[in-house]
């Protein structure tokens, strides 16, 4: 299923989305309502674009996050065994 811009924003699972956007007078891209919807771009994020020099026809844009903040929530365990942990490794440094 190919999304144009122009049509409403009706997404399935593994369908590819496509639209085409403009280059405006001082290199400013517009990026098109149903890529901005499926990807959940909000005014003010910032992209990234990598051009690879040997094909510059085609290039990559990706969302700079600019917040991780919960990223890595639960990686070393409930905040309660962390605390137990760090109690425990204190405790060691004592003997």
């Amino acid at each position: 299923m190919v999304v144009h811009d122009r049509k409403p924003a009706k997404f399935r699972a593994g369908a590819e989305v496509t639209a085409e956007g403009d280059l405006r007078v001082k290199n400013q891209v517009t990026v098109p309502k149903a890529i901005a919807d499926f990807t959940g771009l909000q005014p003010g994020d910032r992209l990234l674009f990598i051009v690879d020099p040997q094909n510059p026809d085609v290039m990559q844009v990706h969302r700079i996050r600019t917040s991780y903040a919960g990223v890595l929530a639960g990686l070393y365990g409930t905040p309660e065994e962390v605390r137990a942990s760090l109690r425990e490794e204190e405790e060691a440094w004592g003997e």
